[in-house]
């Protein structure tokens, strides 16, 4: 209920979890003594009024406690939920979109979603059972045991009566200026934390108003699930990019507290990724064939995958993903996932439609885990001993069209820091021959002589 500058006013609506008198406090707390809690305590939805017109920047979970913070909020600078003339939502997750629906109704407000979210609201929102099966089958192709699996799949769908979905009465694919009175706010297209996330931009006030995009303390998740495509990591990435090129004073974030340096915590999130990647690949580098076991190994900033909740075990696992080669000719035609591949091989279904191109002789496969070699083994094998498998029927088909005949399994390092496990190296041994390069031969031979224990 803070007025933050001319025009502009936070408000705070509380999560289900807590009262909206201790998501107050936390508020507080938050900006005097910065940390990283477990569980999110309220969202941070801003109102603007300028020029007879009330608009506002996200919403709340859509509970009786959430709309009467709102309420209330408003109210204490003159407004009601009932004057809104339009929601712009930074991104469709519940706790920035769940009362969409209800200002709707009272209001009869514009709903303004980039069409890269608007398009999963009916599969996530209006009818998951599709977005649960499919997850399903992802948690099992991820490793999830099968007793962790059902919770994990459902995520936050236990939350479903705590969203009033709404379709977008404007789709918005960045670029766009949104005037409000005399604010012109520039919609600037971030995704990665969700495909269609904006941030909005005023570039006479230099004001930014950041979603989920970036937080003062903690990071957004930024995983794969089978309603993300390509790499949501390389995205976000880049996306921070566009936004460290603006001319900001001071950024206004949906959780947390304000961000006064915006330059700053955007170099502190690079180094929070740059740290996070090398822990990663020590987590894969230790062994293992799946994002499960890779997850179970971080050390996240709230503790360990067992201790969280089935939804923040989901975001884990699909952060633990694969992650992309960021350099130059990456997205050119003919590389791919690793994972990815496999998953189309298994049918899952957030991949059947993938075009997987075997017209060629020599495929590389870059790394060597588990993962990569089950890749070649699939490749090398014949297709007649495959159909006795679970491997899908377009799979099939373009294996045994495939032209393949040598594939190459480029290491990032030594046998002595191999992530593969011995069964997967016998599978492929017993369906083609391996030859290890000859000018690497030495070069092994030296690594395994000065291992320490035994390879």
């Amino acid at each position: 209920m803070t007025k933050v500058a001319e025009g502009v006013f936070e408000l705070l609506t509380p999560f289900p979890e807590f009262t909206l008198e201790q998501s107050r406090k936390m508020r507080v707390e938050l900006e005097k003594n910065p940390r990283v809690t477990k569980g999110l305590p309220y969202v941070l939805p801003y109102m603007i009024k300028s020029g007879g017109d009330t608009v506002l920047i996200d919403c709340g979970w859509n509970t009786d406690a959430a709309y009467s913070a709102l309420a209330e909020g408003m109210k204490a600078h003159d407004a009601a939920p009932e004057d809104v003339s339009r929601l712009l939502i930074t991104h469709v997750h519940p706790d920035h979109y769940g009362m969409a629906g209800r200002l709707k109704q009272l209001s009869s407000c514009d709903v303004i979603i980039h069409e890269a979210d608007a398009e999963v609201i009916k599969d996530r929102y209006l009818a998951p059972k599709g977005l649960t099966e499919g997850m399903s089958k992802f948690m099992e192709i991820n490793g999830v045991p099968p007793m962790d699996a059902p919770g994990m799949s459902r995520g936050s769908m236990g939350m479903l009566d705590k969203v009033a979905a709404v379709p977008a009465d404007e789709e918005v694919k960045g670029g766009e200026t949104i005037r409000v009175g005399d604010f012109e706010l520039d919609v600037i297209w971030t995704p990665g934390h969700s495909p269609g996330h904006i941030c909005f931009y005023e570039p006479n006030r230099k004001i930014l108003f950041s979603g989920d995009h970036i937080l003062p303390t903690i990071t957004p998740n930024v995983s794969i699930n089978t309603q993300t495509h390509g790499s949501p990591l390389g995205d976000y990435i880049r996306s921070l990019a566009i936004v460290d090129a603006l001319d900001v004073d001071y950024c206004y974030p949906a959780h947390e507290f304000g961000i006064p340096e915006l330059k700053k915590r955007i170099k502190e999130i690079h180094t929070h990724h740059e740290e996070r990647l090398e822990e990663m690949l020590r987590c894969v580098d230790r062994g293992g064939s799946n994002a499960w076991e890779v997850a179970g190994r971080v050390k996240w900033a709230t503790g360990m995958l067992t201790d969280f909740e089935p939804w923040m075990q989901r975001a884990a696992v699909g952060a633990s993903g694969d992650r992309r080669l960021e350099v130059q000719g990456a997205g050119l035609p003919g590389l791919g996932s690793a994972t990815e591949t496999v998953a189309w091989i298994n049918g899952h279904p957030g991949f059947a439609d993938r075009m997987v191109d075997l017209g060629h002789e020599r495929v590389v496969i870059i790394g060597n885990g588990n993962v990569a070699l089950d890749l070649a083994r699939i490749l090398t094998a014949d297709p007649n001993r495959l159909a006795g498998t679970d491997i899908s029927d377009a799979a099939l088909r373009s294996l045994r069209a495939s032209s393949v005949r040598e594939v190459v399994v480029a290491a990032r390092r030594g046998p002595a820091d191999s992530a593969f496990t011995l069964p997967e190296l016998i599978g492929l041994a017993s369906n083609c021959d391996v030859v290890l390069d000859t000018g690497d031969r030495d070069l092994v031979l030296e690594d395994l002589a000065a291992a320490r224990e035994p390879v």
